[in-house]
């Protein structure tokens, strides 16, 4: 496993990423939960992906919002250009303009909690910048949940200390 930032110079440099909108499948978990729930989760949206109207790009996101200590609410989705006729048991969120630190996780889909916990614990206290409520997940369409050099981004919004 691989955690990659965006480095200059010897101090982590942030990226903002312009607003974007997603429609997807919606749950409310927590940390300890979540990897009991997200495969399911992930599942349900790729077997409705092809109702949503006017997608952009072929990447797929999963958009987390802080909820608590430890619980947040994450949208497993895709990018549209306008919320037209959103299908039944989906949502509808906007991602706002924001400064994010971005992280690469390479391996299987459950070795993930292993990257969350670098960040977490090591580079997030070790940097410049403390994290806000959001946290985006990036996948390309050819991401492979079960492969070892699967390769996905983690993107957390960042103010600094």
């Amino acid at each position: 496993m691989i955690n990659i930032f965006i480095i200059i110079g010897d101090k982590m440099e942030t990226k903002q990423i312009d607003e974007f909108k997603v429609v997807g499948i919606e749950i409310e978990t927590t940390v300890e939960t979540c990897k009991d729930v997200m495969g399911k989760l992930w599942g349900d949206f790729l077997a409705k992906m092809s109702d949503i109207k006017n997608i952009t790009g072929d990447k797929m996101y999963g958009v987390c919002t802080t909820t608590g200590e430890c619980s947040f609410k994450y949208v497993a989705g895709i990018k549209v250009s306008e919320f037209e006729d959103v299908p039944g048991g989906m949502v509808s969120q906007t991602v706002a303009v924001d400064k994010f630190l971005e992280f690469k996780h390479v391996g299987t889909a459950q070795s993930m909690g292993e990257t969350y916990n670098r960040i977490m614990e090591k580079d997030l206290p070790e940097s410049n910048f403390k994290e806000k409520k959001i946290w985006i997940e990036e996948y390309g369409k050819d991401y492979n949940p079960e492969s070892e050099t699967a390769e996905m981004k983690i993107m957390v919004a960042v103010e600094e200390k």
